[in-house]
């Protein structure tokens, strides 16, 4: 162990490293401390052009009206008054001033023409979103849907090329029966499950079938039956 006289010299060496730290953590919580007692009189907002306009309008709203507790608050309350966005930034200036950047959730799919389906899967009024951030997203329909997405078709979108839906429009009735609807050969649809998935080789064969069988009435090709696959006529969906 070092005698007094040491640890004197090792602190003495060390003083101005120590003072330095010292101010920079008092400079810290002074700085945390005033944006506390800073109340932003002029907010700005600032967003990635896929929040709707009407939106945008109630955000302005919002940030004129908020009562100020501080930053954290600000983003907590905001976050939760608009929860279809993905994060919520803000900085408070000199001035009374605060700028707000707002990040939102990337569109996934077009849900039942109303909603929108986000990538990490949760689903929200499509009222929410710049027709922008939809536009080029491909549309499903769902039936019975309740402001959630069941999981065992959240599993069969993760497992469908996405590039099936430049052909298709996909219609869920339930775990046994979904419907992809050719928006290419209109009188053809294809039916399958949650146990008989649609791979490449299946929409290879869908498409030799259709090759070689004109129709003048809705068929479809029907691949839920084990080792075969079955054509009939006039079982559309409800939304073929």
């Amino acid at each position: 162990m070092g005698t007094i006289a040491e640890y004197v010299i090792i602190f003495y060496r060390l003083r101005y490293l120590l003072l330095i730290c010292g101010i920079i953590i008092i400079l810290f919580f002074v700085r945390s401390f005033l944006c506390r007692l800073i109340v932003p009189s002029t907010f700005y907002l600032s967003h990635d052009g896929l929040v709707s306009t009407e939106q945008y309008n109630q955000m302005q709203q919002f940030v004129e009206e908020y009562n100020w507790h501080g930053p954290g608050a600000f983003i907590f309350d905001f976050h939760e008054t608009f929860s279809f966005l993905e994060s919520v930034e803000i900085s408070v200036r000199p001035f009374s001033i605060a700028y707000v950047d707002i990040c939102t959730k990337q569109p996934r799919f077009v849900v039942n023409k109303t909603h929108i389906l986000t990538y990490n899967n949760q689903l929200y009024n499509k009222n929410y979103f710049s027709i922008s951030a939809y536009n080029d997203r491909p549309s499903i329909y769902v039936h019975d849907i309740d402001n959630k997405v069941d999981v065992e078709l959240l599993c069969v979108l993760d497992q469908l090329d996405y590039e099936i839906y430049d052909q298709f429009t996909l219609e869920w009735i339930n775990r046994d029966c979904m419907y992809l609807h050719d928006k290419i050969n209109a009188q053809w649809e294809l039916v399958f499950s949650c146990n008989s998935l649609v791979t490449e080789s299946v929409i290879n064969d869908y498409a030799r079938i259709i090759a070689q069988k004109e129709v003048d009435v809705a068929h479809s090709v029907d691949v839920r039956f084990a080792s075969q696959i079955v054509v009939y006529q006039d079982q559309k969906g409800l939304y073929g």
